[in-house]
């Protein structure tokens, strides 16, 4: 809530120095300021929005609430402003620059306070079910160094969510345990301390087995799942361009502490073989992708 507010009145300030610029009749080099001045705000509040990833309530009246307590008095004031001749006065000049500090310093302190909870929290990225239900597959394979070899294989019902409950993919996967491959990109520390988050791009689905013997004697599947906007596709592309320059240590960046392709395994039997039931949300956490188990 503490987080809401700065990001409000710092929008509210953005907005108030535009209109005092466009607004307000006094030398050109003043509007300039005006203008750096909302540059600023707009740009602190947009920090805000992007480093806490601030997500609004759905209590709506309640938002309009706070934002309506504290663009009311700022609307009164510049409104009284506006109806006066420009004058210039130090003291409220003063007043105003020690508010603005005080402001930008509670924002930096909320920013500060979240990042440390982003130095151990785990990012929740994409939520696996498996229903116990499955269906039998045919299936031919070659084995390496081994006859062809064909089989009636057992095929897994695993359901894909985001971590808010939206479908994303229904499969069957065959096999002993289901994997969720993706590309990992961690910052350095101190940007995690900002509230900087990790980044992951869900590559794609692809089946294991439990011991190597078993990984050699079996058919081996993969399947893409899609969880981007296709609207945002070519643009997150070119930046996981980037990240493979980082994989391949085609470049360097002081900002990024690693790029890595890894993968979460989940359970599709249990060791007797019977079917498993259950679910785990696949995160990513300042050491790389992990997975909890859900009740």
């Amino acid at each position: 809530m503490f987080a809401t507010v700065c990001f409000f009145l710092l929008a509210i300030l953005a907005v108030r120095s535009l209109v005092l610029m466009l607004a307000e009749s006094k030398p050109i080099i003043l509007r300039l300021l005006d203008f750096v001045v909302a540059i600023f705000f707009g740009a602190a509040a947009l920090f805000l929005l992007i480093f806490l990833g601030l997500r609004f309530s759905e209590n709506t009246w309640q938002l309009a609430g706070i934002f309506l307590l504290l663009a009311l008095p700022v609307v009164l004031l510049l409104t009284q402003r506006l109806r006066r001749p420009y004058n210039a006065k130090p003291v409220l000049f003063l007043v105003k620059t020690i508010f603005t500090l005080v402001l930008l310093c509670a924002s930096l302190i909320t920013v500060m306070i979240s990042g440390f909870l982003f130095l151990t929290e785990d990012q929740p990225i994409l939520k696996i079910i498996m229903t116990g239900k499955g269906r039998p597959e045919g299936l031919e394979w070659k084995p390496p160094g081994s006859p062809l070899q064909k089989q009636d294989l057992m095929a897994h019902e695993v359901q894909f969510e985001t971590p808010e409950g939206k479908p994303v993919a229904q499969l069957f996967v065959y096999g002993d345990q289901v994997a969720v491959k993706a590309k990992v990109l961690r910052f350095r520390p101190v940007l995690n301390a900002m509230g900087l988050r990790n980044l992951c791009r869900i590559e794609y689905v692809h089946n294991g087995y439990t011991t190597a013997q078993r990984f050699n004697s079996y058919p081996h599947s993969a399947q893409e799942i899609h969880m981007t906007d296709p609207r945002l596709e070519a643009i997150q592309s070119r930046f996981w361009k980037y990240w493979e320059g980082l994989y391949y240590q085609e470049e360097k960046n002081w900002w990024v502490k690693s790029a890595t392709l890894e993968s979460g395994y989940f359970p599709l039997i249990y060791a007797n073989g019977t079917p498993f039931r259950g679910a785990y949300l696949l995160t990513v956490t300042p050491g790389g992708l992990s997975g909890l188990p859900l009740p």
